[in-house]
């Protein structure tokens, strides 16, 4: 077919490639994967076989087992953030819910490029949320699709009981399944002042308590340390996290949230998400579909974000040069993609103070690139480096 870009790499506008395209270019048959499982054989546009094929690959990899509730309830006060599409806003209701706004569905995924793919777009909307700040939300339109993301803290941080210094378990429902997240909270944490909160996502077959255990993320930082768990997700083989913006985590990224602000005093405008290979594809989703609820990410061995994104955020890309499981050009992807988002001109960069990275001139928001000589694991320096950087944000 002339004007068809057959061939499925790296380049964002081979995963635009329709199923008819498919079937009318046979190169392309040819190169999408036949994966062992009955999903990556069923690649539809939402492209979520993108991420069965990587969590394959890495499922027997030790580094990398160490590696919302939508708009409701509870949360951030006036004005609640927008949905994650990258259409404009439908408008803020005071004391209701936005109107909803449809995205149109996004191309298909690339099935050699884990967790790159953009997602069908469902109609994003946003539910009021209440809190000490007031109540209010707004729902838009967005070409990612996906649902709102809840509203204001509601905790009266001057009435805070104090916090018992220690790691505990929190559990709450979402969309039906039991989900759980671990929360840190250093002996430096005063209850009545607003805290940064700082996520760290584990990889494909990995554990929360494993994040905590092997990253380094947490520190003497008044924050709070929080570690989501992913689930059990069949059609990538186990636990893994869901890149598209219509799965089941991103409402679980939501609900996270409004349930830290229902129990914990958060600093809302600084939350940060790091998370490594799987948990590093989904981080880069993040920024993608919840610009408004991120502040930066750190994406340790992945790539992403899938395209057709809201808005930019800033990022800090740690990748190996030695990495055979996830290519550095994944990484560089991901730099690039951040580079242009965020309006960097010249894209010129000079050594950073922090450790192994260089930075970007011209940028609306801080873009960092450290690139290492090791492999797929998580490098010894990423955790002191990642604070250094989301710890610098006022």
């Amino acid at each position: 077919m002339k004007g068809i870009r057959c061939k499925l790499n790296l380049d964002m506008r081979d995963r635009h490639i329709s199923t008819k395209q498919r079937a009318e270019c046979p190169r392309c048959q040819a190169e999408v994967p036949k994966s062992p499982t009955k999903y990556a054989a069923s690649l539809d546009p939402a492209g979520a076989a993108l991420v069965a094929l990587f969590f394959m690959s890495i499922a027997g990899s030790a580094c990398s087992a160490d590696t919302s509730t939508p708009g409701a309830g509870g949360g951030r006060g006036a004005p609640a953030q927008t949905n994650g599409g990258s259409g404009a806003a439908a408008g803020a209701a005071p004391n209701g819910a936005g109107t909803s706004g449809g995205g149109p569905s996004g191309g298909a995924g690339n099935a050699a490029d884990a967790g790159m793919q953009a997602g069908s777009g469902a109609a994003g909307s946003g539910a009021a949320g209440s809190g000490a700040a007031g109540s209010g939300a707004h729902a838009g339109a967005g070409n990612s699709g996906g649902a709102g993301v809840a509203g204001a803290p509601h905790v009266d941080c001057a009435d805070a009981p104090p916090l018992s210094p220690g790691m505990k378990t929190e559990t709450l429902e979402v969309g039906g399944d039991a989900r759980s997240y671990l929360v840190l909270v250093p002996a430096s944490l005063d209850a009545r002042v607003r805290a940064p909160v700082l996520l760290g996502f584990h990889g494909g077959s990995g554990t929360a308590e494993n994040a905590h255990r092997s990253y380094g993320l947490a520190g003497d930082e008044p924050a709070l340390y929080v570690y989501p768990q992913a689930i059990s997700w069949p059609e990538a083989g186990g636990v893994a996290w869901n890149v598209d913006p219509n799965g089941h985590d991103l409402p679980y990224f939501d609900a996270l949230l409004a349930d830290l602000g229902e129990k914990y005093c958060i600093d809302t405008t600084r939350v940060f998400a790091a998370g490594q290979s799987n948990g590093a594809f989904f981080v880069n989703a993040l920024g993608c579909y919840r610009p408004d609820a991120i502040r930066a990410i750190a994406s340790v061995a992945g790539g992403g974000p899938p395209g057709q994104c809201s808005g930019s955020v800033s990022a800090m890309i740690i990748h190996g040069t030695a990495d055979t499981t996830v290519a550095i050009e994944k990484g560089t992807f991901s730099r690039d993609y951040w580079l242009a988002a965020n309006g960097c001109t010249g894209a010129a960069s000079m050594p950073d103070d922090i450790a192994a990275c260089a930075r970007y001139s011209g940028c609306a928001e801080p873009v960092l690139w450290c690139e290492h000589g090791g492999g797929h694991a998580w490098p010894d320096f990423a955790g002191a480096a990642i604070r250094q950087f989301v710890f610098g944000f006022p």
